[in-house]
């Protein structure tokens, strides 16, 4: 006979099964690397970026490595880590560096006059200094690419020749008076590289920084060279997606030709943490801002943009190249960096590297961008009506300059209207930035919809009306790389 109590053990845990519902499985948590799994690919899938890889590094020690999409869109190939990119200007610190180390040498200084060794240089450059180069600060124009940037860059070019198109041009501002972004510089930059190193730009970068560090990928764009897990890179063109061509050497030359991966950035990373290749000192006249003739700094010092974030200490770069869009940003301060190359013009990775950063560092989460004064409400003003047509599935072609009409197919129509769409009416349009170029100016927007936030970046013309516009969700955060490439 079973035992009574046994028996009424098991009636009251009956009961008490039947009469509450069991408790739910407590989910466990995403971790760090999870939640920028889910982030990237987010966006990726959202921007429709074909390929994005990203590192995580923590104090020299990769944490996070992985890729994201394809590397070619013809042929499927994944994107990994090894995924070899276009760096843009992140070449830029690796020329500074190159320059450093013939300073250390003894070879050169930083406040020679460019012409001390470079010959063939128009007269009134005579007050340029290699410092003034470095940071952006030479009064130089900027070069001309022609017939167009794309065009420019699939064709070998002489050094010379490429800065002959600004020989003529006054200086923009006295040497050490103004900053201004100019590739110009940092290409006579790498032919004193060239001159006093005896050398070719390529093969004193590879000697002396990219070999002694293990950077096994990292090299020039050559479009004839086999370069292995080689990445394509790709443009927009009236709402459709397209290839673009590698860049010659000479094309972007010591201002941007380089490419890399993400592994072999973060290997670079580790080793500005314990230099060999620079002294310590070496580093912090590069890291340090760029201080004008009126006494005022900005936040450039050599190669390298010096701005902290939310207070932490960071270093950081940008690039840009046809087909590709790179970041690489260095938190200091906490040991932190993160790297984000993509194969995609229209992608955004310093704001995506802001908002990695912001998962692993709680210091580190991207703030609201701050509201400036707005000159043009009424502008302003129209753009939000734009953004409600958008909302409903078109845009009123009279909105559009009359030069950028066939910039706005269909195909273009309807890519502006995917993340606009079901967001409800605009409640208040902040303009977080300006800047003017002639009779165009680029604004910078963070949109208020009735169900979403948006980020919103015009160009319009003289009359108002517009020549560009880009529109992405709002949870992206900072603001793109400034400058060429």
């Amino acid at each position: 006979m079973p035992c009574p109590t046994r028996i009424a053990t098991l009636l009251a845990t009956a009961l008490a099964l039947t009469a509450a519902p069991p408790a739910a499985r407590a989910q466990p948590t995403p971790g760090p690397s999870a939640r920028v799994d889910a982030l990237v690919e987010r966006y990726r899938v959202a921007r429709q970026v074909p390929g994005i890889a990203v590192a995580v590094v923590r104090n020299g020690t990769v944490i996070k490595a992985r890729g994201y999409g394809v590397a070619s869109l013809e042929l499927g190939t994944p994107v990994t880590p090894r995924t070899v990119f276009g760096l843009g200007s992140i070449s830029k610190q690796f020329t500074a560096t190159a320059i450093m180390q013939l300073v250390e040498d003894g070879r050169l200084r930083l406040d020679d006059p460019i012409v001390r060794h470079l010959d063939s240089l128009p007269p009134h450059w005579a007050p340029i200094t290699i410092r003034h180069l470095l940071t952006h600060t030479s009064g130089l124009a900027e070069e001309r690419w022609l017939p167009n940037f794309v065009e420019f860059d699939r064709h070998e070019h002489r050094q010379l020749d490429v800065l002959r198109t600004i020989y003529a041009d006054s200086l923009e501002s006295a040497p050490g008076a103004a900053w201004a972004y100019r590739n110009s510089a940092y290409r006579l930059l790498g032919m004193i590289v060239e001159r006093v190193g005896g050398e070719s730009y390529w093969a004193l970068l590879h000697r002396r920084i990219f070999q002694p560090l293990g950077m096994t990928a990292t090299r020039s764009s050559d479009p004839k060279t086999i370069i292995p897990h080689r990445a394509a890179g790709y443009g927009r063109e009236r709402g459709r997606i397209v290839n673009r061509d590698a860049v010659t050497e000479s094309a972007a030359f010591s201002e941007g030709a380089l490419m890399s991966s993400v592994l072999d950035l973060a290997r670079w990373d580790a080793a500005l943490y314990r230099p060999t290749f620079l002294s310590p000192a070496g580093l912090d006249t590069m890291w340090t801002p760029v201080r004008l003739a009126n006494g005022q700094t900005h936040p450039y010092g050599l190669g390298w943009f010096v701005a902290p974030t939310n207070g932490v200490r960071t270093v950081s770069h940008g690039g840009s190249l046809p087909g590709f869009i790179t970041q690489i940003s260095r938190h200091i301060g906490l040991g932190l960096t993160v790297i984000v190359l993509t194969n995609a013009e229209w992608a955004s990775p310093q704001r995506l590297a802001a908002s990695i950063a912001g998962v692993y560092e709680r210091a580190l989460v991207p703030q609201p961008d701050s509201v400036i004064a707005d000159p043009e409400p009424d502008l302003t003003a129209r753009l939000g009506a734009a953004l409600e047509e958008l909302g409903r599935g078109g845009l009123d072609p009279a909105r559009i300059g009359a030069e950028a009409r066939d910039a706005f197919p269909p195909a273009v129509v309807t890519d502006l209207v995917r993340p606009v769409r079901g967001l409800g009416a605009v409640r208040r349009i902040e303009l977080l930035e300006r800047r003017a170029a002639g009779a165009f100016v680029w604004r910078r927007y963070r949109a208020v919809l009735a169900r979403g936030t948006l980020l919103v970046s015009a160009v319009t013309d003289a009359a108002g009306l517009v020549v560009s516009l880009d529109v992405e969700p709002g949870e992206a955060t900072s603001e793109p790389p400034p400058g060429g490439r």
